[in-house]
């Protein structure tokens, strides 16, 4: 199982809380928008945290665009991107989106990646939306010329007691299946398995149990995002409605560890998943 950490790079207290859980063991790898406020902060902190597995965490909204809001207009309003998931996809599904801006803000952002000196393992996105036809067929063009092998892909699944959000879980989880047949056909890889969507900020102990308990033999990645200091997050981002701390004492407690232990369930990361061969 790959335990994967979001939003590195958005604020310093996510980033805390991710080389925290790197530390304990918990965290493997981890997703960096490297247009967040906190970058170059996540980047020295991975300077002095070796071993931390980094992905590409393409990020087209909330935050600002690499290339700046004028080469890429179709995807901003005023100077930043839209801040809201759903005004992005109205505008896609009204064409609206021009997909040539598109690639060059994602080619930007994997520039921008390799200059800080990152060796990116992986590539996934801020709300999912490099799983979206024609953004996800551009993703794994770049992808293969940047000899990057995985992207995030596949079936997502919900836990067996989990109600939440179960339209979104069945379109990212059609979208995801379709992509990851398209990433075979790409000579890329992905896990087969995603978790943790449907609880993005909420994860808990008896949720992450319930996760262990119904994984399948293959590889599995866990999404997460915790963090250190709640009340400084949540000035920074108060829509998500997240509780960081919470997730990483969860991820973090004795009974997921047990958990993982008792289900023979492997920890590893992307960059490792070649070298060896894991269950999950």
């Amino acid at each position: 199982m790959i335990i994967n950490a979001d939003d590195f790079g958005l604020h310093p207290g996510i980033n805390a809380g991710i080389i925290a859980g790197f530390k304990k063991g918990i965290i493997t790898s981890a997703s960096i928008s490297v247009n967040g406020k906190a970058y170059q902060d996540a980047v020295l902190l991975l300077k002095q945290n070796p071993g931390l597995d980094i992905g590409l965490h393409v990020t087209l909204i909330e935050e600002y665009p690499v290339l700046g809001a004028e080469k890429v207009k179709s995807l901003c309003k005023q100077n930043k991107f839209y801040s809201k998931s759903l005004d992005f996809l109205s505008r896609y599904f009204l064409g609206l989106i021009n997909m040539n801006e598109i690639e060059i803000e994602v080619a930007a952002q994997i520039n921008e990646a390799l200059k800080s000196g990152l060796k990116l393992t992986h590539i996934d996105s801020h709300r999912h939306l490099h799983l979206l036809p024609g953004i996800g067929d551009f993703i794994l063009k770049i992808a293969n010329k940047y000899n990057i092998k995985y992207v995030r892909s596949g079936r997502f699944k919900p836990a067996l007691k989990m109600k939440k959000r179960l339209w979104e879980l069945k379109a990212l989880d059609f979208l995801g299946r379709r992509l990851r047949n398209r990433a075979g056909n790409s000579h890329l890889k992905s896990s087969e398995m995603i978790f943790g969507f449907q609880w993005s900020g909420g994860l808990t102990k008896s949720l992450l149990i319930e996760i262990v308990d119904s994984t399948e033999t293959g590889v599995a990645e866990l999404i997460c995002h915790p963090g250190l200091n709640n009340r400084h997050i949540s000035s920074a981002y108060p829509q998500w409605e997240y509780n960081w701390e919470g997730e990483l004492n969860a991820l973090l407690s004795s009974e997921f560890k047990q958990a993982i232990e008792d289900n023979d369930i492997k920890l590893v990361n992307f960059q490792n998943l070649d070298e060896e061969q894991p269950g999950v």
